[in-house]
């Protein structure tokens, strides 16, 4: 299940009421790349351009790398990216 966030747009008094708050939905994403770390987030990032709007980061949650033959052949990430969600 994919975690919802509510983050507050600008830090203001939490007694006023003229605050606005954002509704957000990250997509989880498994992703990687033999040429770098960049390539292997870029890619889901392009991917996740495509199928929905309002993405504007990505959170790296974990880095890892496959070793053959005492050289790094693929960069794998684990990360989350975050989307607004409209008319919420």
């Amino acid at each position: 299940m994919t975690p919802f966030f509510i983050l507050p747009l600008e830090r203001r008094d939490p007694c006023r009421k003229d605050y606005t708050t954002t509704m957000l939905k990250a997509l989880e994403v498994l992703a990687q790349s033999d040429k770098s770390w960049e390539d292997a987030a870029q890619n889901p990032v392009d991917q996740a351009a495509r199928s929905v709007r309002g993405t504007k980061s990505i959170y790296i949650k974990e880095m890892e790398a496959s070793v053959e033959d005492g050289k790094i052949n693929q960069y794998r990430i684990n990360a989350k990216i975050p989307f607004t969600l409209e008319g919420a």
